[in-house]
């Protein structure tokens, strides 16, 4: 699964977890969550150990109190998260350890690195109607309330070719299931997130 995710880790991570190293701070990792354990603290808050796989490696993730009452509902099994946080050494299991500062849903670092969702469009596959269409696919995807990423169309022919972005209420959330059925009506090879 991480595989599919490749773009997304050379564009939002630092490092991948095998080049980690102790002392680091402010480093943003990436990664599957393989395992999750929830326990209360001695001053009654929840702290919450993740353990995160990239296929370099692991890294157990320790997310504190305030911070973990803040992004429980993004610990999800099998889920990918983006984690900013401080290395440091795991005495207990010989690795390395992270201390959470900050927890980002693929979704959300997507929304806050990508500069547009473009989708190429040859005018000999147009159909009659590919407004309502794209209009349709898009739909569920609109942000109700962050800012989503703009969406370009790159219509091409044999002659030339133009790309039109689509206005403020068109932006989306860059959702794997809004991606997945772009490249499904239209190509997997034709649908492109551009980072910033």
């Amino acid at each position: 699964m991480v595989d599919e995710y490749k773009e997304d880790f050379e564009h939002f991570a630092d490092l991948r977890l095998s080049k980690l190293r102790t002392g680091q701070s402010a480093v943003t990792v990436g990664g599957l969550v393989f395992a999750m354990r929830a326990m209360k603290s001695k001053r009654g808050g929840t702290n919450a150990f993740v353990t995160l796989d990239d296929k370099t490696g692991r890294l157990e993730v320790q997310i504190f109190g305030e911070l973990y009452d803040q992004v429980r509902e993004k610990l999800k099994k099998d889920e990918i998260i983006f984690v900013r946080g401080s290395i440091e050494d795991d005495d207990f299991t010989g690795g390395k350890k992270m201390r959470a500062t900050e927890v980002m849903t693929l979704e959300e670092v997507r929304a806050r690195n990508v500069s547009k969702l473009k989708v190429e469009i040859d005018t000999c596959n147009l159909c009659d109607g590919f407004i309502d269409e794209l209009a349709g696919i898009l739909q569920p995807f609109r942000p109700r309330d962050t800012p989503g990423c703009p969406v370009a169309v790159r219509v091409v022919n044999k002659v030339s070719q133009g790309e039109v972005i689509l206005g403020d209420d068109w932006r989306v959330i860059p959702h794997d299931d809004l991606l997945q059925n772009l490249k499904e009506h239209y190509g997997s090879e034709k649908v492109h997130l551009q980072y910033a």
